[in-house]
């Protein structure tokens, strides 16, 4: 399955808080597409992942930054991504 990753920077900085980034990743589940975004991203679970039913929510530290982690369930030609989902206030 092919997961939207929405990433969260949480930070001490008020310049940096909150920078969101999205990004795709491959998993048959959420925990294995946290596994794989996180080794492929050089970061480090700091949490166990929180599954609702297909989404999920994981907290992860690239050095010293901390990151929400967000998936949800996404297709290859999925129009309706999470940027537009919230744009349009669907999530």
């Amino acid at each position: 399955m092919r997961y939207e990753i929405e990433k969260t920077r949480l930070s001490d900085h008020a310049s940096q808080a909150g920078r969101i980034t999205f990004h795709h990743f491959e998993g048959s589940d959420p925990d294995h597409a946290v596994a794989g975004f996180v080794e492929k991203d050089h970061s480090q679970l700091v949490s166990d992942v929180v599954t609702f039913g297909r989404e999920a929510v994981a907290t992860a530290r690239k050095g010293e930054d901390l990151f929400i982690l967000r998936l949800y369930p996404s297709a290859a030609d999925d129009t309706a991504s999470l940027r537009s989902r919230r744009r349009i206030g669907l999530s």
